[in-house]
C-alpha cells in the first residue's frame, strides 16, 4: 500500500504538468485566431485575456488558470 501511494502522487504531478502545457498551447492558439479574426498583430499588444474572453475564444476559467500559471500571450519578443 505505500508503495502505491507515492506513485499515485507523481502520476498526478505529471497530469497536471501535462494540463497545464496543454492549457499554454490553447491560449496561444486562441490568441491567434483571434489576431486572424480581427486582423490585427498578436505581437503589437493588440490582444489580451480580456478580448480572448469578451470574444469567447477561451472562458474565463481557462483565462483564470492561465493567469494562475502566468502564460504570457505571444508576443515579438519571442517570435
Amino acid at each position: 500500500m505505500l508503495i502505491i501511494v507515492p506513485n499515485l502522487n507523481a502520476q498526478r504531478e505529471n497530469a497536471g504538468k501535462k494540463q497545464d502545457a496543454a492549457l499554454e498551447t490553447v491560449i496561444k492558439n486562441q490568441a491567434e485566431m483571434y489576431a486572424n479574426d480581427h486582423d490585427v498583430k498578436v505581437s503589437d499588444g493588440s490582444v489580451n485575456y480580456k478580448n480572448l474572453e469578451e470574444g469567447k475564444y477561451i472562458t474565463d476559467k481557462q483565462a483564470a488558470r492561465a493567469n494562475k500559471l502566468k502564460i504570457e500571450l505571444p508576443s515579438a519578443k519571442h517570435e
